[in-house]
């Protein structure tokens, strides 16, 4: 059976959820900038399958004919395990990391995120793309990647910049290590049966909740913890701040969209989209100096993908859209939407695999369907 990874290597949706705070602690955060606008969010419901606009299957041909890039995605680069990244299965050991390098630079063409949106691409291109505000992306990928002298794009939250805000994924991984599993199903008053991990919890619960209630679940946790969000991401320094952006570019980094807090957007309302992507969009550029003109859709799963969603991401000058799914590129669902396959943990002697014939047999498989 072939299984899909959204993006957590495990096959389970990444766990990526970051609620917002301003003072007291349960409301929109001061990035977010509502002005009284309605927080309430309708319970995610299935994206319907949208028919083929007019001409797609001319466009799925000729894209089929013309070079495919191979996208790859990393989140965190670590050899030590931590509290807040244990559950997660998103660490790859640095030299691991520098592994893979030589192995992308041997087989394929590697790529800049200009040469992608310019089209003009070499016979076997490839990008290096990494997810979230992880410290290590900076201090440990940086520096490999500038020896190399190869570019890449960064996919970051501006609420995750914040001192205050620790990513709600991390704080449920520290979370079930302090109360225990069953503890914290409890504590979050989970219905049904207990998720088997923190990805399921954010797959199949978390993806439930509005802004509100993603909020309230962070102070149930929080009331119970010995530290503050702000004294447990200090002391973890894990995480960038909005001070190290302007470093990116002398590591050939550029930054992408990842949405203001990581939210679903299948739960999403039009206004709140446009926070969730515009207001994201121009806070990064403000804060990074950057144009900023690709979007990794959060969670990378393309229930996300809502109508709605591309239209605003394109209106406000998205030119790339990122999803996961380990597919290939060879068959996209538009010229401006891209697969990545999730690289977190991979051996290298499984890359040929990973990254050339199982995202043809996914392809394969769903064109069959």
């Amino acid at each position: 059976m072939l299984t899909e990874r959204s993006e957590c290597p495990a096959g389970a949706a990444v766990c990526r959820v970051v609620a917002d705070e301003v003072p007291p602690g349960h409301g929109p955060s001061a990035f977010q900038a509502y002005s009284g606008e309605n927080n309430s969010v309708a319970r995610p419901r299935p994206a319907p399958r949208q028919g083929p606009r007019r001409g797609a299957g001319a466009d799925a041909a000729r894209r089929a004919k013309e070079p495919a890039p191979t996208v790859v995605l990393y989140h965190h680069l670590s050899a030590t395990g931590h509290p807040l990244t244990d559950a997660l299965d998103i660490s790859t050991d640095p030299e691991t990391f520098r592994r893979h390098l030589k192995y992308y630079a041997k087989n394929f063409d590697l790529i800049a995120p200009a040469d992608l949106l310019a089209g003009k691409l070499p016979r076997k291109p490839l990008l290096i793309t990494f997810d979230d505000v992880y410290r290590s992306v900076l201090e440990v990928a940086g520096p490999i990647l500038r020896e190399a002298n190869v570019q890449s794009i960064w996919f970051m939250n501006p609420d995750c910049l914040q001192p205050e805000v620790l990513p709600l994924d991390n704080l449920l991984t520290l979370a079930a290590a302090h109360y225990g599993s069953a503890g914290l199903m409890q504590l979050l008053s989970v219905p049904g049966n207990a998720p088997a991990s923190v990805p399921a919890l954010i797959s199949d619960y978390v993806s439930t909740l509005n802004y509100g209630q993603v909020a309230a679940l962070k102070a149930a946790i929080c009331a119970g913890l010995p530290q503050t969000q702000t004294e447990i991401r200090q002391s973890s320094n894990l995480f960038i701040n909005t001070d190290d952006l302007r470093q990116l570019p002398g590591f050939g980094i550029h930054v992408g969209n990842h949405s203001l807090t990581h939210s679903f957007f299948r739960s999403l309302s039009t206004a709140e989209l446009q926070i969730e992507i515009r207001r994201s969009q121009q806070l990064l550029e403000r804060l990074s100096g950057q144009s900023v003109t690709c979007l990794a859709i959060p969670y990378g799963n393309e229930l996300d993908a809502t109508e709605a969603a591309l239209a605003t991401a394109r209106a406000s000058g998205h030119r790339a859209i990122f999803l996961v799914h380990g597919r290939s590129n060879t068959r996209r669902p538009a010229p401006d939407v891209f697969y990545r396959v999730c690289a977190d943990r991979l051996r290298t002697e499984f890359l040929p695999i990973s990254l050339e014939i199982l995202p043809r047999l996914r392809t394969l498989r769903d064109w069959l369907r």
